[in-house]
């Protein structure tokens, strides 16, 4: 058995078409699902940066609105009657930090995050 083995290894030279067509099949499937990785941790990369772009400037916006909240010259009647207006269907509205006291003004501003200022 043993010299039967080893006289049919000597009788093989070379690799069969067989052996071709597996290990190409396999380097196939080994390539594909390695790109498909790639590709979701890339586009979960994505949209784990776009969140985050969101969640800053839903904040920043938080943070204005309290502050035209609490400056002294709004009253609590002033600020509900002012902010109430700001629905998207009339366009939306945005706190102007470069006023002073702050001012609510209709429309958007576009910011590097794609909220408003």
């Amino acid at each position: 058995m043993r010299q039967t083995l080893k006289n049919f290894l000597k009788e093989q030279k070379g690799i069969g078409l067989v052996e071709v067509i597996a290990a190409l099949g396999i380097s196939v499937v080994v390539i594909t699902s390695l790109l498909s990785l790639t590709l979701f941790s890339l586009r979960t990369s994505l949209q784990s940066t776009l969140l985050m772009e969101g969640t800053k400037a839903a904040n920043t916006q938080m943070e204005l609105v309290r502050a035209y909240r609490d400056q002294s010259a709004t009253s609590w009647a002033t600020f509900v009657s002012t902010t109430s207006g700001c629905t998207p269907a009339l366009g939306g509205c945005y706190i102007d930090i470069n006023a002073d006291p702050l001012v609510v003004k209709a429309g958007s501003v576009p910011t590097a995050a794609g909220g408003t200022p």
